[in-house]
């Protein structure tokens, strides 16, 4: 499950255990080099490449994933731009 993943590279990169899908990023002690890992890993794990604007639009585990499952719908490209700025780019 997507969620499960995200929540599990957020967990990793923020060492702690008890991230939640609502749980603010930067509230839990995010900066850009963390946020920077992160995009790293969405890309090395799930295959996807977050915009980091889109990573600052969406902070909680349950605001990405839902941005990438939007993005995933509208084809990665031009149809994402619709609901949500910048796409997700498959790898």
């Amino acid at each position: 499950m997507l969620a499960e993943a995200v929540r599990r590279i957020w967990c990793r990169e923020l060492e702690r255990d008890d991230i939640s899908a609502d749980d603010d990023f930067f509230a839990l002690g995010g900066q850009s080099v963390i946020m920077a890992r992160i995009q790293m890993a969405y890309i090395e794990e799930l295959g996807v490449e977050v915009p980091v604007d889109q990573m600052f639009r969406n902070p909680t585990v349950r605001s990405i994933v839902a941005f990438i499952e939007r993005a995933a719908k509208a084809g990665n490209t031009e149809g994402a731009e619709d609901e949500a700025p910048g796409a997700v780019t498959p790898r």
